[in-house]
């Protein structure tokens, strides 16, 4: 993933939580944050996932999304969540933590402006962007300001935010919780390496399927593999995912993808070449439109999209009965 795109997700990310830009009145597939997740999709689990669940923001009035805000942050009254880390995590406004956090600013050159106090989350996400900017734009060797990211997050934004953004995932607002769950899930992922069970070198590879019965034939894997090594073919009853038997050269596009983290690259005996034959990763009848019987996504799918929006009758219809069903609403 891209340093540039890291800030502008911090960037988007500060501005929610400092008050509601007008941006986040729009439906959620049309929000920055929508348009960054996207582009951090193929890197990034969390991103990833977090996609799907931003789709189901629909648009309000910036008011409405205001008194959201205020109701979980700002009060009246006991505000339902701090966004100060002294007071996150001491109980205490203005406490050693802000002091902390300004020092950190101070020496990288920064000095806060306006009325915030410098351990606010929009502050310290604000601070990330930049640091994460000047690994691309600064005169000094990337790796310092790099240092300085993953310090901060280990002294600081790590050990607050993600518990932030995991209680606001549970809060039941359905603007904020998505939100909060990117934001816990980002800042867990960015204080250790993202491994997903590989590493790239050289020699040949096979793609092998672990609990197979979690598959959910997406076809990620199928559009980001460089080789052409994986496809899907479909009949009329059944879905499949193919492994061509051609060599692999270990990118591990398919395993960083992977929504359920089945796939993972073993490596193969020096010498031993491949068949070229084509084997079976994954397989599953097709569902059938419950109204006129024609067949529509694999099973697999149909079960694993339920799971993340719960049972919605419309999902089991093929596109034409389903477009039936919407006009005679």
């Amino acid at each position: 993933m891209t340093r540039t795109l890291r800030s502008e997700l911090y960037s988007a990310l500060a501005e929610v939580f400092s008050d509601p830009p007008d941006w986040l009145a729009l439906s959620g597939s049309q929000w920055p944050l929508y348009s960054i997740a996207t582009d951090l999709a193929l890197d990034s689990i969390n991103a990833r996932l977090a996609l799907g669940k931003m789709e189901g923001i629909s648009p309000e009035p910036i008011a409405i999304r205001q008194e959201r805000y205020n109701a979980l942050f700002s009060g009246p009254g006991r505000p339902r969540f701090w966004l100060h880390e002294s007071l996150y995590r001491s109980g205490q406004l203005f406490g050693s933590e802000t002091m902390d956090v300004e020092g950190i600013y101070r020496t990288a050159g920064l000095v806060i402006e306006g009325a915030e106090l410098p351990d606010h989350v929009s502050v310290e996400l604000a601070f990330l962007a930049y640091v994460a900017n000047q690994q691309v734009n600064a005169d000094q060797p990337s790796g310092t300001w790099v240092e300085i990211e993953q310090n901060f997050i280990k002294t600081h934004a790590g050990q607050w935010l993600p518990a932030l953004g995991r209680a606001l995932a549970e809060c039941g607002d359905e603007v904020y919780a998505p939100i909060g769950q990117l934001l816990a899930d980002w800042l867990m992922g960015s204080r250790q390496p993202l491994h997903h069970g590989y590493a790239p070198t050289t020699g040949l590879y096979t793609p092998v399927m672990q609990e197979v019965e979690n598959c959910s034939l997406c076809g990620f894997c199928v559009q980001v593999c460089p080789r052409r090594v994986l496809s899907i073919h479909e009949d009329s009853s059944k879905t499949v995912l193919l492994y061509s038997g051609r060599s692999c050269n270990g990118c591990g596009k398919c395993v960083r993808i992977c929504p359920a983290r089945v796939l993972i690259l073993r490596k193969l005996i020096p010498g031993a070449g491949t068949s070229g034959e084509m084997v079976v990763l994954s397989s599953s009848p097709r569902a059938l439109c419950p109204k006129c019987g024609r067949p529509t996504v694999s099973q697999a799918e149909l079960e694993y999209i339920t799971g993340q929006m719960g049972y919605l009758p419309w999902l089991e219809l093929c596109q034409e009965c389903r477009f039936i069903s919407m006009e005679d609403v």
